[in-house]
């Protein structure tokens, strides 16, 4: 059975912090909210810089934690190209920030792949942890 994954992602070359709503943006590359707001037929808009996105497959837009989020099924997604403000190849400090919300019993999920690696949210005996 094919999981469900609803996400929220934020990137950035520096340091993140959210307090009442706000982000820190010194050094935001990327931003996409996934609010249906910021969803044009098959895009998704990159609401701080200019690297929008595509969707892959039919992801449901669902409420969220704030707003609205995407929900995938297994098969959907959201495909980035960027510039080179989003090849981090040797960048010793990389943020990545997403809510997720995963329906699924599986063990390791994918949140953010890039290339040759990914960022996953991965289930323990302890809890789910992204890595």
């Amino acid at each position: 059975m094919k999981g469900k994954l609803i996400l929220v992602v934020i990137a950035s070359l520096g340091l993140l912090t959210a307090g009442r709503a706000q982000i820190v943006t010194d050094g935001l590359v990327g931003y996409w909210s996934l609010d249906k707001a910021t969803i044009e037929g098959k895009t998704v808009k990159d609401v701080w810089g200019g690297n929008d996105g595509t969707i892959v497959g039919d992801p449901k837009i669902v409420p969220g934690k704030v707003g609205e989020a995407l929900e995938f099924d297994g098969d959907d997604g959201i495909e980035i190209q960027g510039g080179d403000e989003l090849n981090f190849a040797g960048k010793n400090e990389l943020t990545v920030m997403a809510w997720v919300m995963v329906g699924s019993d599986d063990p390791v999920v994918g949140v953010v792949p890039k290339c040759c690696g990914e960022i996953v949210a991965q289930r323990d005996m302890n809890g789910w942890c992204l890595r």
